[in-house]
């Protein structure tokens, strides 16, 4: 049976673009955050796997490390990839080709603009819950997290007609959301929500000051960098709809 620091160096192999930042993650730089996998152990001789992302953006020190995004691997059958170390070198090659299929976007050294909104997505769809439809209006919206993010790629790209459709959205959905809810749960309001994503992007010289600062800490400047690239062929993201959504919206007209 392979130990876990055998496992962890497969799947290190696999992406090579990666770098080590802890015993259990693998991640690199891209524009204004850290991606990377977390080869995690629930159990004793078990692993599973997430993508993560990680914001180099907050000013606060007590926040630095904190995962914004984490998307746990799912195989065909929507079912969560844990594997058992004993049967590891049995499931790898089924299991890297999840990986694959679920993270291929955006783990390489080039991501697309369009591949990477793309995927935070539908990543944040697939991580979606009760709360998340109580929340937002429903189990597919975007929550607050992923509107961060993509605000968060727009400043840094200097990306204004993507800053501006994201803006667009933010204030179509929030309209729909549950106020009194959403300040019950979050403890803050959506007002005061928004005003906390002007305060961190409407300085671009502040925002861009506080990434190329945290670039300098030792764990990341040791890291690789992926390129964003395409930035010129970006168009808004708009999800397919599912035949039942088609149909639903086809009777509401």
């Amino acid at each position: 049976m392979k130990t876990f620091e055998e496992i962890f160096s497969e799947w290190h192999k696999e992406f090579p673009f990666l770098t080590k930042y802890s015993p259990s993650t693998i991640y690199q730089k891209v524009g204004p955050f850290l991606l990377g996998l977390r080869i995690d152990k629930p159990w004793e001789e078990e692993y599973r796997l997430f993508l993560e992302i990680m914001p180099l953006w907050l000013t606060e020190r007590k926040m630095f490390g904190s995962v914004f995004f984490s998307d746990e691997l799912y195989n065909k059958k929507g079912l969560q990839d844990i594997i058992d170390y004993r049967h590891h070198d049995y499931y790898f090659k089924e299991v890297l080709e999840d990986a694959n299929r679920q993270y291929g976007l955006v783990l390489a050294p080039e991501i697309p603009l369009n591949d990477l909104i793309k995927y935070i997505e539908e990543g944040s769809r697939r991580r979606s819950c009760e709360s998340t439809r109580r929340l937002f209006g429903s189990h597919k919206a975007r929550g607050i997290m992923v509107f961060e993010l993509e605000l968060a790629i727009a400043v840094y790209l200097n990306k204004k007609e993507m800053f501006d459709d994201i803006w667009k959205d933010i204030n179509d959905e929030s309209s729909k959301w549950d106020a009194e809810y959403f300040k019950s749960y979050l403890e803050f309001s959506i007002d005061e929500w928004k005003e906390s994503m002007h305060s961190k992007f409407d300085n671009r010289d502040k925002f861009m000051e506080t990434v190329e600062w945290n670039y300098q800490r030792p764990r990341v400047a040791r890291l690789n960098t992926a390129q964003i690239t395409r930035v010129d062929e970006y168009t808004k993201y708009v999800p397919k709809l599912s035949w039942c959504e088609k149909l639903r919206s086809f009777f509401s007209k």
